[in-house]
């Protein structure tokens, strides 16, 4: 009876702590995601690297925009600031009130044993506004799981590097975050980060993804406790348009805009 008594004491205590963690971990992503959305929305439009527009004109839109030197200064300038830690370019904000983007990059969670999307620019004040100070790297989505095995029969290999396992870190740093033509991330494989975007032709829109490919049972980017079981996932799921709206709008409009308020009101109430 007493031996009962203390497995059955362990078990609740297990059964217990586990759903402490989720909990926590679905905490940790419902406020994620409130600070990614709130920047989108704020944001001109969304920068990536890839993916296809309906014209030529969205050059801007371009993370890899020779075109666009800052924008290759910043990200520089991210890499620099994570030091030997990593920062892999996922995609960027405009804003309206900051000569260089927002970036938004896959990287290490701060225990190394999972992945996260860290944030590169300078903080919101308390007021909401940003500071004239320096950029700093900040964890927006701590834990972002890793993609299990999905083949049907048979069993995944870890990726190799000269002849031995990869790493996480070299692992994350290698994922291609160029978008398809599709403008959706391309599907992620065993260990990499389970985490995709998608965005529109007019990059008005930025929207969480299935990181794998359709036919598996995986329908989310996730986050995941390191060590536990798909019992233990938060699911991803997000949508947000920049400046809150579908519609289309030149980077020029902008600019018009906030250099001459009467303008800007009939650009507004001009069909």
């Amino acid at each position: 009876m007493i031996t009962g008594g203390v497995m059955t004491m362990r078990t609740v205590g297990s059964s217990m702590n586990h759903s402490d963690k989720l909990a926590n971990l679905r905490s940790s992503a419902t406020s994620g995601l409130r600070v990614l959305r709130s920047e989108v929305q704020r944001s001109r439009y969304v920068i990536v690297r890839g993916g296809s527009t309906f014209d030529k004109d969205r050059d801007f839109t371009n993370l890899d925009s020779t075109s666009h030197t800052e924008y290759g200064d910043t990200i520089t300038d991210c890499k620099n600031l994570a030091g030997n830690r990593v920062f892999n370019p996922l995609f960027g904000l405009k804003i309206t009130e900051l000569t260089n983007p927002v970036l938004y990059g896959l990287g290490l969670s701060q225990n190394g044993k999972s992945y996260a999307l860290i944030r590169c620019g300078p903080p919101v004040n308390p007021g909401g506004s940003y500071g004239n100070v320096e950029p700093n790297l900040a964890t927006i989505l701590e834990n972002i799981g890793q993609i299990p095995c999905t083949k049907a029969t048979g069993t995944c290999t870890v990726p190799q590097f000269e002849g031995k396992d990869m790493i996480l870190a070299r692992i994350v740093e290698a994922v291609d975050t160029r978008l398809e033509t599709t403008n959706i991330s391309k599907p992620g494989t065993y260990l990499q980060p389970a985490l995709a975007i998608r965005t529109d032709q007019t990059r008005k829109l930025l929207k969480l993804v299935d990181p794998t490919e359709p036919t598996d049972s995986i329908e989310f980017s996730f986050l995941q406790l390191p060590g536990h079981t798909s019992t233990a996932r938060a699911n991803l799921d997000m949508m947000a348009y920049a400046k809150a709206d579908k519609i289309d709008r030149a980077d020029g409009y902008y600019d018009e805009l906030e250099g001459d308020g009467f303008y800007g009101i009939s650009v507004i109430n001009n069909p």
